[in-house]
């Protein structure tokens, strides 16, 4: 991520490090003291504070600090930290946090021109789907597929701008919900259910904090909108949702069904678009969005590629296969 979001360098090395120990017991380098990025250094203090001081408070955390010093952390690091870590961590209870990140940031900060904007979306679209490992591909296959539909329904180019940049970012709110969640194979209990039906909330907040992504919010905070109002989270129906997130409720539903989930099968692109127009039928989806959607992608698909699928199996909890 930070090589493509060229972020330089030091950031890189300080990622790769980010699990290394001083005593050289820690990641897959199997460094140790000095050679080990700076930065990961105080990171590595840093992580485990906020850790234990959530367990324990602060006085938890400034006394694990001191015994890591020597083995898992830099001993000049953790001295410092244990200087003024009890301060520090008591600040941070009260800190907008958000804030103090922005106003330390390097100057000149970095402004990320309009045209490489696709670029960083789709860096932060592959970060999503790897949160789980059968989501890889996901977001960037969402946004092909709307991509291609929105050209058929012969949307405006800035819609189609909209709304595939809408597309690539729709899941950057799964990852405020836990894997397990997301990795379970049975049935999700009702506060897991509420934790998933809070994935579009988060992504539209992400969205929103930032004024270049902010158009998107809505559209991608919709992506689980259905035409007869059950879907989440805002519970819209009909004309309250737009055409352009009723595209995108469609691709995701359908390319969600394509791949696998630890609950069911995947469904070949032939059946997830019959299973797709079904809904339609039912009230659940827009039927033009739906035929321009499910049917432009199998069209695009050589039969070899939609053999290879597998099959899917709807379910009452996981309906269109989040």
């Amino acid at each position: 991520m930070a090589e493509r979001l060229r972020l330089g360098e030091g950031v890189r090395t300080g990622l790769l490090h980010i699990l290394e120990r001083w005593d050289g017991n820690g990641g897959a380098h199997g460094l140790a003291g000095d050679d080990i990025a700076l930065s990961a250094r105080f990171s590595a203090v840093a992580t485990q504070a906020v850790i234990f001081d959530r367990l324990g408070g602060p006085d938890a955390a400034v006394e694990m600090v001191r015994r890591r010093a020597g083995g898992w952390f830099d001993p000049a690091v953790a001295r410092t930290f244990e200087a003024v870590g009890n301060d520090l961590l008591q600040g941070l209870a009260e800190a907008d946090v958000w804030a103090e990140v922005l106003e330390v940031e390097p100057q000149p900060a970095r402004w990320i021109p309009q045209a490489q904007l696709d670029d960083i979306a789709r860096v932060f679209a592959d970060m999503v789907d790897l949160k789980t490992p059968f989501t890889l591909g996901h977001s960037a296959d969402v946004a092909r597929l709307v991509e291609m539909a929105a050209g058929q329904m012969r949307l405006p180019q800035d819609n189609v701008d909209l709304l595939r940049r809408a597309a690539l970012l729709h899941d950057l709110g799964r990852v405020a919900i836990s894997s397990s969640v997301w990795e379970q194979p049975r049935a999700l209990t009702s506060i897991q259910w509420e934790q998933v039906r809070l994935h579009p909330y988060h992504t539209e907040r992400i969205l929103a904090r930032s004024a270049i992504l902010r158009p998107l919010a809505r559209i991608a905070g919709m992506h689980h909108e259905r035409q007869d109002g059950s879907g989440y989270h805002h519970g819209a129906s009909g004309a309250e949702v737009p055409t352009d997130a009723r595209l995108l409720a469609v691709g995701d539903a359908y390319q969600a069904m394509t791949q696998d989930r630890p609950y069911r099968a995947a469904l070949a692109p032939y059946a997830a678009a019959a299973e797709i127009e079904a809904l339609a039928r039912s009230g659940r989806f827009d039927p033009e969005c739906t035929q321009r959607s499910s049917r432009r992608r199998v069209s695009s698909l050589s039969l070899p590629e939609a053999s290879g699928l597998g099959s899917f199996r709807t379910g009452r909890s996981r309906c269109c296969g989040w």
